[in-house]
């Protein structure tokens, strides 16, 4: 540790040193990141009819090279610099402070609300081929879908982190026989086609949609083995994993039914069975099941975990006394027994229990929407956190210029603008696109005036507390700081302190670590005491 604050090798050895002891690495960063990147090409088929054959190509192949390769390449030098488990949201908090990150946590959530309340339906769609269920009876068998895997949740069991590598082979198996029996029956003339009407809304969305998963691969930052290189790789990776997998099916699928009316979520399966007969359907529709169930769980997990941030913040006020001491503990009888096991999690390291409630009670009710019409609402949600996630990327780049960077993307500060530009396009685009429609502008208005309340209610009773002298809310004063307070300490002692220790060593002047107020006020280790300094060094030195 001493040899740390003046060699900057030791400074990279301790990194790689620490990062050996993490449990991801680049299998598993692969196998995890698939189903946030990709999930396999069930529940594609709208993308199909959503244009002609040309533009639908054309934007497969075209978005993911303008928009998720910069946004990958941003996740994994913010990864290495800031290596913390929550990725944008703390990156977010870090750059752009309490009152941003807040409201952006609060959009996180409802898109992996709405996202999760996807999957059911899509369930159904392939479901119903073989069992041809009336629509009350989906709408049902959705119910009790979302009921079953809250009721596993609150047991505690993660069936889905145990049983990784089995879905993923499920998942991606359908797919390359897909692939492999079509391609020998390909009509390169059909993919030219520019005839029909182009839903540039639907287009826009459900692209993104489609290649949006790369900002979360920053999530597990904080447990990455050696992240300078499994980051690159786990992209060089996916990138064109991803590519290929949303192209080749929709070649070989439009040889085989050039009619884009006809495709709706559900009809690959279809033409599985048109091609090689029963065994690739049910095979399909296990492999769909399998998929769809994966991350419909891995959704619903993310949005209890923000949820369960937002619960600890507001339960510190309504169980604190007046003078700020801890909660009294749960009174006896049925009720205290009730009231305990809502609010304790399942688990070590879980959320409360209801968190869990509240997000089922959230997905049931938006069950009762099209699927189609979620998936437009969730990514104008993420067009909007999207951009704050690169304004945080242009920001901390601003901020900490000489905070150490592994994995660094080319290019001074006008490149980053250039790399930039296309994606907040993208975003931008895909917003003015969505609210031209007059019911999606109403919705996304009052999501935004919901944050806008919460936000101000949360002031209101911070500045209420503090005139009571509540110790307990002055030490959480932001929406977010229950999910990134952790993770803002984690980054401040493996940032600041070593990095002061470099730069005063090699630039002859302190540095002050890292911008955030939270991080600058927390007490920095001893690093450049007398008796940590190698003989022949000064004190003054």
């Amino acid at each position: 540790q001493r040899c740390v604050c003046f060699y900057p090798h030791a400074r990279v050895a301790r990194m790689e040193l620490e990062s050996c002891r993490r449990p991801v690495g680049l299998l598993s960063l692969i196998v995890i990141g698939f189903f946030w990147v990709s999930g396999g090409i069930f529940g594609n088929e709208e993308l199909i009819s959503a244009a002609p054959p040309s533009i639908v190509l054309l934007f497969t192949l075209v978005i993911p090279l303008i928009f998720s390769l910069p946004s990958a390449l941003f996740t994994a030098e913010l990864a290495t610099a800031f290596p913390s488990d929550g990725g944008q949201a703390v990156w977010v908090d870090l750059a752009l402070g309490p009152a941003i990150s807040g409201h952006n946590a609060y959009w996180l959530w409802l898109t992996n609300v709405i996202d999760a309340a996807v999957y059911p339906q899509m369930i159904m769609r392939y479901l119903h081929t073989h069992l041809h269920l009336e629509a009350w009876t989906e709408r049902l068998l959705c119910f009790a879908l979302v009921l079953g895997v809250a009721a596993v949740s609150l047991s505690g069991i993660d069936w889905v982190g145990r049983t990784q590598a089995v879905l993923f082979l499920l998942t991606l198996s359908p797919c390359i026989i897909f692939i492999a029996v079509g391609l020998p029956r390909v009509k390169p003339s059909v993919w030219v086609s520019t005839e029909g009407d182009i839903d540039l809304a639907l287009l826009l969305s459900w692209v993104m949609w489609l290649y949006s998963g790369f900002s979360w691969l920053g999530n597990l930052a904080g447990e990455v083995r050696a992240p300078q290189r499994t980051y690159l790789q786990a992209i060089g990776v996916l990138l064109p994993l991803v590519i290929v997998l949303n192209t080749l099916p929709f070649l070989v699928s439009l040889s085989l039914d050039s009619d884009t009316h006809h495709y709706s979520a559900g009809y690959f399966q279809e033409l599985a069975r048109q091609m090689s007969g029963k065994w690739l359907e049910l095979l399909f529709t296990i492999g769909a099941n399998a998929s769809l169930i994966g991350l419909y769980h891995s959704q619903t997990v993310a949005a209890d975990t923000i949820l369960g941030a937002f619960s600890q913040r507001f339960a510190s006020f309504t169980m604190a006394d007046d003078t700020g001491n801890s909660p009294p503990q749960h009174s006896g009888g049925l009720s205290g027994w009730l009231r305990g096991k809502l609010l304790e999690p399942p688990n070590e390291g879980g959320v409360p229990r209801i968190c869990v409630l509240l997000n089922t009670c959230t997905i049931s009710v938006l069950l009762l929407l099209h699927y189609q019409a979620l998936v437009e609402v969730e990514m104008m949600l993420y067009s909007l956190s999207h951009i704050f996630f690169l304004a945080a990327f242009f920001a901390l780049r601003l901020q900490q210029p000489r905070t150490l960077r592994p994995l660094r993307v080319p290019g001074g500060m006008c490149t980053v603008l250039f790399l930039e530009s296309v994606p907040m396009l993208v975003c931008i685009t895909t917003l003015i696109v969505n609210l031209r429609v007059l019911w999606r502008a109403m919705l996304f208005i009052m999501v935004i005036v919901i944050g806008g309340l919460f936000h101000g209610l949360h002031c209101l009773v911070s500045r209420l507390c503090c005139s009571r002298n509540m110790p307990i809310l002055v030490a959480n004063q932001n929406f977010s700081e229950g999910l990134l307070g952790a993770h803002r300490s984690e980054v401040c002692a493996n940032s600041a302190s070593m990095q002061a220790a470099f730069h005063t060593v090699n630039e002859g002047r302190p540095s002050n670590g890292l911008a955030h107020p939270s991080c600058r006020a927390q007490e920095a280790p001893d690093v450049l005491t007398t008796e940590s300094m190698p003989r022949g060094v000064s004190e003054d030195k």
